[in-house]
């Protein structure tokens, strides 16, 4: 499977910069984060597209009530919403700065409005269970990304009933904001792989980027982390997610793993040859011995770097009687031994 002309699950991760809601409902802030996402090295970057009153009931309390700001959910998520004008533009910044646009729909509406510029869709991992979506969804024939946070198997089972098998890529996560780094169970990355045989990827909702790192060299064929321009933020995922300079670390350190993963096979390398005579030994006289001596081990002194007799084959020479006489620190060689 490709995304952008990348084969997704061939040894290089695609990596996803979350944007999400970390532009606060500001459209400039959006497009500083794809500007941004872009010289961090991240493949994609991602949004997410909604109209709130068809996501949050009217009556849900803000997590975090403040002084002036919303008192509802849908007060707030209200407030984070983008025109359908302002999803093309963001659309077509991403075309400019070359890094592949990916949002997260979560009503039909958005599905539609972002189907001229998608052709790959994700799902949250709250809407998982939400059949009506993703049959919806399911009939763009387009790829799917689904996050798998607070889902089990049959309800990651039912992805596949609804989705083709070749369409479709998991996201190993943990629905915990931030997720402690003793829940997050990367192994699970192997079990979904081993379960459905699609790719996996890991979406990050740990602090810092230990986990995305360590995920990436597990074999996460995408790599998903929550990303904005400050911290220092208030509110949405900005305390967990990475600003550009970590972002960047991220992105660097993961490619310059990936060139040190190689191809599942122990061989010596071109470079290493040389290297090999220098930390290798060879046979040298520990004593005087005289000619018609029979070699013994004892008599031997392995010693660096090869040369002459190398330390393996000694035992071929052990009890090997000598043509002539051999110094205390004489390199043996086979014109030492009779045939």
């Amino acid at each position: 499977m490709k995304i952008n002309e990348q084969i997704i699950g061939k040894g290089r991760a695609f990596i996803i910069a979350e944007a999400g809601l970390n532009h606060n409902g500001d459209f400039n802030t959006a497009l500083a984060l794809i500007r941004k996402a872009r010289e961090c090295g991240a493949d994609a970057v991602k949004f997410q597209t909604f109209h709130a009153k068809k996501l949050i009931s009217s009556n849900v309390p803000v997590y975090k009530k403040s002084s002036g700001g919303p008192q509802s959910q849908l007060e707030r998520f209200e407030m984070l919403e983008f025109s359908s004008e302002q999803w093309s533009q963001l659309s077509q910044a991403s075309k400019d700065e070359c890094i592949y646009f990916l949002s997260t729909p979560f009503d039909k509406d958005s599905v539609d409005m972002l189907d001229p510029m998608v052709d790959t869709y994700k799902v949250s991992s709250g809407d998982i269970t939400n059949y009506i979506l993703l049959r919806y969804i399911a009939k763009k024939g387009r790829k799917v990304i689904v996050s798998t946070g607070a889902s089990d198997l049959s309800e990651i089972d039912k992805v596949f009933d609804i989705f083709a098998h070749d369409k479709i890529i998991l996201l190993h996560c943990v629905s915990l904001y931030p997720t402690p780094a003793d829940k997050v169970n990367l192994l699970s990355i192997k079990f979904l792989k081993d379960r459905y045989k699609c790719p996996v990827g890991y979406s990050d909702h740990t602090i810092g980027s230990d986990i995305s790192l360590a995920a990436a060299i597990m074999g996460a064929d995408i790599i998903e982390k929550h990303f904005t321009l400050s911290k220092d933020q208030g509110g949405g995922d900005h305390a967990l997610s990475a600003d550009p300079d970590e972002l960047k670390g991220l992105i660097n350190a993961i490619r310059k793993i990936e060139t040190s993963i190689g191809d599942y096979n122990k061989s010596i390398i071109e470079e290493e040859r040389a290297v090999r005579k220098l930390i290798r030994r060879g046979l040298v006289a520990g004593t005087h011995m005289s000619i018609g001596h029979s070699l013994l081990e004892k008599d031997l002194v392995p010693l660096r770097p090869l040369k002459g007799i190398p330390v393996e084959c000694a035992d071929e020479f052990i009890g090997m009687k000598l043509v002539k006489d051999i110094h205390e620190g004489e390199i043996l060689n086979e014109t030492h031994f009779d045939d």
